[in-house]
């Protein structure tokens, strides 16, 4: 996400905070100080990311986001992880391909691979769905 507010937003900040588009909600009736007027009546996906946009070297309050296509969920955001249920093989349009695997996204030795063969525990599961 891409967040421009000169005066308000310190310029070149980056973070690898997490900012769904759920939160386009909240946020913005956050920062204008009109928190009452989010629905309470059903629940509301958003999270309040005020602080996260507005302070230097916030924190994003939200662990994790969820990837859907249509109905299906298709992949999980949680911290530094990835975890792809279902994925598209783009030369067959919605065709999918069953590769269950969790990807560490800081790891620059390892990109976006799954991480196959790893020694410690907490850097890959196998996944069955």
């Amino acid at each position: 996400m891409l967040a421009y507010w000169p005066g308000t937003i310190a310029p070149g900040q980056v973070s690898e905070g997490l900012f769904d588009l759920c939160d386009m909600s909240n946020t913005p009736l956050g920062i204008g100080g009109i928190t009452d007027k989010i629905p309470t009546e059903r629940f509301i996906d958003g999270i309040g990311q005020t602080s996260f946009l507005l302070t230097d070297g916030g924190h994003s309050k939200r662990d994790a986001v969820f990837t859907y296509a249509e109905n299906m969920l298709m992949a999980i955001r949680w911290m530094e992880y990835k975890v792809h249920f279902k994925v598209f093989k783009n030369e067959f349009p919605r065709r999918n391909l069953d590769q269950s695997t969790v990807h560490e996204l800081g790891n620059e030795s390892v990109g976006l691979q799954p991480l196959h063969g790893s020694i410690r525990a907490r850097q890959y599961w196998p996944l069955s769905v």
